[in-house]
């Protein structure tokens, strides 16, 4: 899978998860969790975060992207280490969705393993 088609799938996660309401719209910033391998025998989470990223980017800055929703939104994500193991990761969407992470914020919705 090259950069760009990553980065082209998370586009199109976060427009479709946004376009679906299901985010709650009184929010200006739609912060975005990503789970990817970044240790493990299968990492390869540099390449998904370097897309997320990139991804975020474009939306931020080319407002025809995200046309399907109010123009107030802002576009951030926060990346967790998932280390291919399912206990992890649901540790950190746990953690990622009710504000105990390190980030210091919420998370609004997920993309990664």
């Amino acid at each position: 899978m090259t950069l760009t088609s990553i980065h082209l799938a998370f586009t199109y996660t976060i427009l479709t998860l946004t376009s679906q309401r299901m985010v709650v719209t009184a929010l200006k910033n739609m912060r975005i969790g990503v789970l990817v391998p970044l240790t493990g025998d299968k990492s390869m989470g540099q390449e998904v975060v370097a897309a997320a990223h990139l991804g975020v980017k474009a939306m931020n800055e080319d407002r025809s992207l995200t046309a399907v929703i109010a123009d107030d939104y802002q576009f951030s994500i926060a990346v967790s280490d998932s280390g291919c193991d399912t206990g992890q990761v649901l540790q950190k969407v746990v953690e990622l969705s009710t504000n105990l992470a390190t980030t210091g914020h919420k998370v609004d919705a997920f993309v990664g393993e």
